[in-house]
C-alpha cells in the first residue's frame, strides 16, 4: 500500500506537509492523513496572529481536518 496508508493501518500519525490545495488535502485524508499542514490552510503568521487565527479560523474547529501547529 501507499506510505500514508501503510502508516495509517499501522494506527501511526501522519502529518503532511506543504498543502497547497483542496484536492492535495482530500486524496492525503483519503489515503488515512491524520495532520495537515501548508499554504492552503495558513500563510506563515507572527505568533502574536496566532491566538486570533484559532478563534477565526474554520480550519481550527475540532469538526474540521485536525491541522499541525508546531
Amino acid at each position: 500500500p501507499h506510505g500514508v496508508a501503510w502508516f495509517a493501518a499501522d494506527r501511526i500519525a501522519v502529518t503532511a506537509e506543504g498543502i497547497e490545495s483542496q484536492p492535495i488535502l482530500d486524496r492525503l485524508t483519503s489515503l488515512g492523513c491524520d495532520y495537515a499542514q501548508g499554504f492552503h490552510m495558513a500563510r506563515p503568521m507572527p505568533a502574536a496572529d496566532l491566538d486570533r487565527w484559532l478563534q477565526d479560523s474554520t480550519w481550527a474547529r475540532p469538526t474540521g481536518p485536525r491541522i499541525a501547529t508546531g
